[in-house]
């Protein structure tokens, strides 16, 4: 056994001691290493601004201690933070890591796009924002007919720079490039937020805050994670059994939040909300079945803008167009992508809340496109699916978009935007683009159109 005597205490604790404050004094020291590079980037990157728009050369004339000031002016760049809600990047077997890792590259390197020019979000924000305040408040305060307080006026080269910058930047920071740079920073981040959220899992989004920093106000983007609430309803389909899932819609697709889709006066149009009983003050939140979820997923199967099929069931709804009554309290609502009629909502409303049952693509039984098909196809429900004519890539990934007979009968159906689709090169999703199916022929000798 190790003996150690008692003799040796004092001289380890000495040896501890010495040990911490040698890891103090280097902390320090790399502390006040990493406040000089900061402070060297920032001196880089204002030089670099002002003098891609010429007025490098009149910042340089002035007094080495004023144009201390406008570096000391500048803020902290913009940062991205993880909410302790969303996911880390080891859950859930690493699942959420390529989402994070994405969007924090995306939020780096997002970029507002002007004429003939380039400027990184963050600089926009910790340079060109704090700079053009600083001249155009420098600036009215020369101008001013006070007498200055603090001393005499300053010199004639600073009224110089502050002058021939001060439009520059006022014009730089407009309100058309800040909207600009939400844009850019919506394309990064909020878009593959989107892509990512599920309304039967976690719905990703992001709020903007411009909190107080150090070294000024600090634009912070935040990203959460958030589950839909959830109502168990009994559906009255026929089918015995117990209380069904049904998930609230919403977005993510918005700043500082979620919006959440409902039915009210103000959403529906013509006799409905009288004949529903939504009254002047009713909101009725709006919920989806998940069996509904899974049959919009598998039936727009190759469209590109699939990941985003469940945000534009919420506009759909948030705005509905009620097609017609089915049956009871069943009504059918237009599902629609950027104009574009993909299907319908089989949609329950009532009690003071809507219920979205199933997805039915253009060309199913129900919808008035499925009603035309089956008079001028002769097809019944079950042949629909045998062909498998409920789903988008029959009509994108097979020769029926090259046959002119089958064709024009499917268009005069009002299914022909389908096949617009295939001709559309951000439409189909990159897998989509294979070897076409040969298809047309097969059902042309079923239904008995002639070749």
């Amino acid at each position: 056994m190790l003996q150690i005597s008692r003799g040796a205490w004092p001289i380890n604790l000495v040896m501890g001691q010495a040990r911490d404050r040698r890891k103090r004094v280097e902390r320090k020291r790399g502390a006040g290493r990493r406040r000089a590079d900061v402070q060297l980037d920032v001196r880089r990157r204002v030089k670099g601004l002002l003098q891609r728009f010429g007025l490098l050369g009149a910042f340089e004339g002035m007094p080495a201690e004023i144009r201390q000031q406008f570096f000391d002016c500048c803020a902290p760049d913009p940062v991205l933070v993880f909410d302790p809600s969303f996911p880390t990047a080891d859950a859930f077997g690493g699942a959420y890591a390529q989402i994070r890792a994405e969007v924090r590259e995306g939020f780096d390197e997002a970029t507002i796009v002007l004429t003939g020019f380039e400027l990184p979000v963050r600089d926009f924000y910790a340079i060109a924002v704090p700079l053009a305040s600083m001249v155009c408040s420098s600036l009215a305060k020369i101008d001013s007919p006070l007498p200055f307080k603090d001393g005499p006026r300053p010199p004639a080269t600073v009224r110089a720079f502050l002058e021939k910058a001060a439009g520059v930047l006022r014009y730089l920071t407009r309100e058309e490039v800040v909207n600009a740079s939400f844009n850019a920073l919506h394309k990064a981040v909020v878009v593959p937020l989107v892509g990512r959220s599920r309304l039967d899992g976690n719905l990703l989004h992001a709020r903007l805050t411009n909190p107080q920093a150090f070294r000024g106000h600090r634009l912070t983007m935040t990203l959460y994670a958030e589950k839909p609430a959830m109502k168990y309803v009994r559906l009255h389909n026929g089918v015995s059994g117990g209380s069904r899932p049904m998930h609230r819609v919403g977005t993510p697709n918005v700043w500082n939040g979620i919006e959440w889709a409902a039915w009210s006066r103000a959403v529906l149009n013509g006799h409905w909300p009288e004949e529903l009983g939504i009254n002047a003050e009713a909101q009725w939140p709006v919920f989806v079945q998940a069996h509904a979820l899974k049959q919009l997923r598998e039936r727009l199967d190759v469209y590109a803008y699939a990941d985003w099929a469940e945000h534009w069931m919420y506009v759909s709804l948030a705005t509905p167009k009620i097609v017609a009554r089915l049956s009871g309290d069943e009504l059918l609502v237009a599902y629609e992508v950027q104009e574009k009629r993909l299907g319908y909502l089989v949609v329950t409303a009532r009690d003071g809340w809507v219920g979205v049952r199933t997805f039915l693509f253009l060309t199913m039984a129900q919808t008035p496109e499925g009603k035309l098909l089956e008079k001028r196809l002769k097809l019944t429900r079950d042949e629909i699916t045998y062909w498998r004519l409920h789903e988008l890539s029959r009509f994108t990934q097979t020769d029926l978009k090259d046959d002119p007979e089958l064709r024009q009968l499917l268009s005069e159906c009002g299914c022909g935007h389908l096949f617009e689709l295939a001709e559309d090169e951000d439409a189909l999703a990159p897998t989509a683009a294979q070897a076409i199916t040969p298809f047309a022929a097969e059902l042309k000798q079923y239904v008995g159109v002639a070749a």
